[in-house]
């Protein structure tokens, strides 16, 4: 029996794909730098995030829309309707992903 080694290199992962190990989320070097390019993005990179509350409020209305029973924010109630449903449709694709499974 071939170890994993051995299988790895005989079916020439390395030569169709040599980023292939980039992908194995188990080596601790591969979440450093996963995590320091996330707070790299989180400190220079956004600088849209003035109301975080918008952000947190869209989840409501994806869990709404797929569960129900969800006390909604006034700016979402149907006689007020302020905000756009289009990004909470698009948090409710997983939502609806995960209700499925």
């Amino acid at each position: 029996m071939k170890s994993e080694k051995e299988y790895h290199k005989d079916d020439g992962i390395d030569r169709v794909l040599p980023l292939w190990k980039w992908t194995d989320l188990d080596q601790i070097n591969i979440w450093r730098v996963f995590v320091s390019w996330r707070l790299f993005q989180c400190l220079f990179l956004t600088f849209n995030m003035a109301h975080p509350d918008e952000y947190w409020q869209a989840i409501e209305p994806a869990y709404n829309m797929i569960y129900g029973g969800v006390e909604l924010p006034w700016e979402w109630r149907s006689e007020y309707k302020l905000r756009s449903a289009l990004y909470p449709s698009y948090l409710a694709i997983p939502l609806w992903c995960l209700k499925t499974l």
